[in-house]
């Protein structure tokens, strides 16, 4: 109770933070991350399969409504959402993963140590 601070037993803002009480049915999850898909659908159909699934899974976590959502039941949402709007890989999406890989890679520059007099 000491880590507490001045939340008290039953108060709203603490089991809303919590999660008390939040359940997510399916369907709510499939709404909700179509929804959200919705907002950069022209984004995600322009880079297909280069489009990072990752970064948009960890922003999905961090909603509002998503962030009480089983990772593994979230993630499983998205992917077949994901396949469902771009569908299956093509010759061309290889291509362009081909293309993202041939990029020369910029050599560092080594920093030289001052000698010690």
């Amino acid at each position: 109770a000491e880590y507490m601070g001045d939340v008290t037993e039953g108060d709203a803002q603490f089991e809303k933070e919590c999660g008390v009480g939040i359940v997510i049915s399916d369907e709510d999850l499939d709404k909700l991350v179509s929804d959200r898909f919705q907002e950069i659908k022209e984004t995600v159909l322009q880079e297909r399969y280069q489009f990072n699934l990752d970064a948009f899974f960890g922003k999905l976590k961090k909603d509002d409504h998503l962030r009480w959502a089983p990772p593994a039941k979230l993630k499983q949402v998205l992917e077949q959402q994901f396949l469902t709007l771009v569908g299956p890989k093509t010759a061309e999406d290889e291509a362009a993963k081909d293309k993202k890989k041939e990029k020369p890679k910029k050599k560092k520059k080594k920093k030289k140590k001052k000698k010690k007099q």
